[in-house]
């Protein structure tokens, strides 16, 4: 006798969910695309972009930065871009540091902006290498959107502002 009480229900509850089920779809689904463009997003000044960095093997720069607004929740992958600094104008390079950030609080490794650095002086080999001594180094950083299969959504790519570190010095 329970073990027909038992089975009508669980065949009552089952019935009951099929019939729960959505029918339809709502038209307020959170959506990317011209409407959840995020219009800025703001790197911070760092404490020690006046001081003298000496870039090493062994030691990084820290970025920090707003994150951009899009109107939903959504996972930000960040890039960032190092320039140099000449007669009032960047020279930025012609693409990002290798590596891509999550998060808005990175340490940024000093032989990857070493790198960006020499690159930008047109040095190709460690032979062509000239120390150029402390310059100002800027950086930004670029946000963007992507699919569970990598591709870029499109309408989600934002520049951030500039920020500078006055007293840099690369090495090879």
């Amino acid at each position: 006798m329970k073990a027909t009480y038992f089975k009508s229900s669980l065949l009552f509850a089952v019935c009951a969910m099929l019939f729960a089920a959505c029918a339809t779809d709502r038209d307020d689904n959170p959506t990317l695309g011209p409407s959840h463009t995020a219009s800025q997003f703001v790197v911070n000044t760092s404490a020690v972009a006046d001081q003298y960095i000496q870039l090493t093997p062994d030691n990084s720069v820290n970025l920090t930065w707003t994150q951009p607004d899009y109107g939903v929740n959504t996972v930000v992958n960040y890039k960032v871009q190092v320039g140099l600094v000449q007669n009032g104008s960047v020279k930025w390079g012609d693409g990002y540091l290798e590596t891509g950030f999550p998060s808005c609080n990175v340490n940024i490794s000093s032989d990857e902006i070493a790198k960006a650095i020499c690159k930008l002086d047109g040095f190709k080999t460690e032979d062509d290498y000239v120390d150029m001594g402390f310059r100002e180094v800027a950086m930004r950083v670029a946000a963007d959107i992507k699919t569970t299969s990598s591709k870029l959504v499109e309408g989600t790519e934002i520049l951030s502002n500039t920020v500078t570190f006055k007293q840099q010095a690369a090495y090879c």
